[in-house]
């Protein structure tokens, strides 16, 4: 498996499309019981699922985090960029604990609950440091 970068929108716009799906929702419904327009409250109720899914595809990353993005089951990218970013929904944002090889192929790679991944160096295997003390 081959790790791909993948570039996301970013949060800060989608946050506002998002404020305006949720002011949209009851501003539909009181046009719609003011002028006892049906098809309004309809439009309404359509929106409150449109609402929860762009509301579901924002999330923020930290510095030296990642998140994989995981479409139906099908691996579709990692994002590296830290920051405030909105993705499709319907992606899964799931962790996945790999190493990653200098050539950028995964070694291992296993599922976990959690979403984000941590790009810290974890290797403690060093090698004797010499220390030149005064005393």
């Amino acid at each position: 498996m081959q790790e791909q970068e993948k570039t996301v929108f970013s949060g800060w716009v989608m946050l506002v499309v998002v404020i305006l799906a949720w002011v949209l929702i009851p501003w539909l419904f009181y046009h719609g019981i003011g002028h006892k327009a049906v098809p309004w409250i309809i439009l309404g109720i359509l929106e409150i699922p449109v609402a929860f899914l762009l509301t579901w595809g924002l999330f923020t990353l930290q510095p030296n985090e990642a998140r994989v993005l995981v479409l139906f089951g099908k691996y579709v990218g990692t994002v590296r960029r830290d920051g405030f970013h909105w993705a499709n929904p319907f992606m899964v944002h799931r962790t996945m604990e790999y190493s990653i090889q200098k050539d950028g192929k995964i070694e291992k790679a296993t599922s976990s609950r959690s979403y984000r991944i941590s790009l810290r160096a974890r290797n403690f295997q060093t090698d004797t440091l010499k220390v030149n003390d005064l005393r």
